[in-house]
């Protein structure tokens, strides 16, 4: 019975790679090209996943490389820096100077041609020269790399010299809908071993339908999860762990956040209310007297973009005739998101 459980609670467990992805042929097929290429011709493409959280990067990924032995994986999300990330991926035990990492790498990987997968990468804090360091590696290696990120503007983020060096392409993963989600889960629980008839018939439809709002089968399977430990799929407790599981991610999508950022998060609160309007020039402003420097509208406008890509703000442009030029605006993506922010922002973070 033990035994039983342990494999049950393991195919609902974040780091399970099922041996199908449903409703991912597509993307599975594009990856598994750049593989393919490596093996034949000893060099490829370098690559970037982008999806929402939720949407299979991480799943795609690993579903590869548990077949294939051509690859290096790491996830930033433990080793937050440029150093430790390399140095646990080569399993590096010597001098701790960059260099000498350095050195060691393109001379392994010389020896070793192997793919490198960094998932999570926006969890670094020292992304720049992150990148710069991969592009001195490719440049002596030609070794195809490829990073898994949330973040849709993730190259302009990188230096320009690298952006043409690397050259990454990019797949994009769209949100699971939530029919996708209900399949999925169904098919969760058939690998299981769970029997249908014990689980409420509206139980799989109502987590689907929650989780598909933003498109998040990771939502999804932890909900399950957690009703399943609990031996409760009420209604009102379903609704309870989904509102539990929201403010855990905002909570931890605001950890993430540089100082600058939160403080920028902090001025929208202040400032911008929901189904109301403020533009980048006033933002500028704004977050520029708040830290006491002078920000571009470039910035302000890169801010703008991460916030978008997270889904806590929309913006648009208004061309504002012949003297004024085209100014950009953003409102929050919803009430919905404004209230769900309010509420999982604990005080003691401000």
């Amino acid at each position: 019975m033990l035994i039983f459980y342990k494999i049950m609670m393991n195919v609902f467990s974040e780091n399970y790679v099922p041996k199908k992805l449903l409703h991912r042929e597509f993307e599975l097929n594009e990856i598994k090209s750049i593989f393919d290429n490596f093996d034949k011709y000893n060099m490829g493409t370098n690559l970037i996943i982008r999806g929402v959280s939720g949407s299979g990067k991480t799943s795609l990924v690993r579903n590869i490389i548990t077949e294939r032995q051509n690859s290096l994986f790491i996830s930033c999300r433990e080793t937050k820096t440029a150093f430790k990330s390399l140095k646990s991926m080569f399993n590096y035990v010597g001098k701790r100077h960059i260099s000498d990492l350095i050195s060691y790498i393109i001379s392994y990987l010389k020896e070793n041609r192997k793919i490198l997968i960094f998932d999570e990468v926006d969890k670094l804090k020292d992304f720049s020269e992150f990148i710069d360091i991969l592009n001195t590696i490719y440049r002596n290696t030609m070794i195809p790399i490829i990073l898994v990120t949330v973040k849709f503007n993730l190259t302009s983020l990188m230096p320009d010299d690298a952006v043409k060096t690397l050259f990454f392409e990019k797949i994009n993963l769209p949100s699971y809908k939530s029919s996708e989600i209900k399949d999925i889960l169904e098919n969760r629980i058939e690998l299981s071993g769970l029997d249908k008839n014990n689980i409420p018939s509206h139980v799989v439809p109502l987590i689907s339908a929650i989780a598909g709002k933003i498109g998040s089968c990771r939502v999804a399977i932890s909900i399950f999860s957690r009703c399943l430990q609990r031996g409760n799929f009420d209604e009102l407790f379903i609704k309870k762990v989904y509102e539990d599981l929201e403010k855990e991610d905002w909570f931890g999508f605001y950890q993430d956040l540089n100082e600058t950022e939160r403080n920028f998060l902090k001025i929208l609160l202040e400032d911008l209310k929901p189904n109301e309007v403020l533009g980048a020039g006033y933002l500028k402003k704004r977050l520029s007297e708040y830290e006491g420097k002078n920000y571009s509208l470039a910035r302000i406008s890169q801010i703008i973009n991460l916030f978008e890509n997270y889904s806590v703000l929309r913006s648009f442009h208004k061309n504002m005739g012949r003297g004024g030029g085209r100014k950009r605006y953003v409102k929050f993506f919803s009430e919905g998101i404004y209230k769900d922010i309010l509420k999982s922002m604990d005080k003691r973070v401000w």
